[in-house]
């Protein structure tokens, strides 16, 4: 299923990337329905971890102010952009343990109760609408 993924956005790239995390978790969980796998989106912050090959944007930018998205299947958290904080990084990255992989807190996100911003990314993803959150 990690295989089939084709995403809207060029990966390797940190470019590419950078903040287009909301876009590709969303478009990780419209896959993942298709292949018949629930997810869940999940929100992450205060990256604890190395900064030293992050995208220019993330520089000086402090700890508790780095918000980043990614897709939970199972007990398995993925990853699909985390080379606009890691150039080097594989894609996917996928972890099980958040805390462990830097990030001091998480939150799983649902639809109902998000702010706009996030349900006007959802309404634009296509077939997102088809996700239970």
């Amino acid at each position: 299923m990690i295989q089939s993924f084709v995403p809207s956005v060029n990966l390797a790239n940190p470019d590419a990337v950078f903040d287009k995390c909301l876009r590709v978790a969303l478009e990780f969980m419209t896959h993942a329905a298709k292949c018949g796998l629930p997810s869940v989106l999940v929100q992450v912050s205060e990256y604890y971890g190395d900064l030293s090959r992050c995208h220019p944007e993330w520089e000086g930018v402090p700890a508790d102010s780095v918000i980043h998205y990614l897709v939970r299947i199972d007990d398995k958290y993925v990853d699909w952009t985390r080379r606009q904080f890691d150039a080097l990084a594989p894609i996917p990255v996928v972890v099980t343990d958040l805390g462990a992989d830097g990030w001091a807190r998480s939150w799983e996100i649902a639809r109902e109760g998000a702010p706009d911003w996030i349900r006007d990314t959802l309404e634009e993803v296509p077939l997102v609408s088809e996700l239970s959150f």
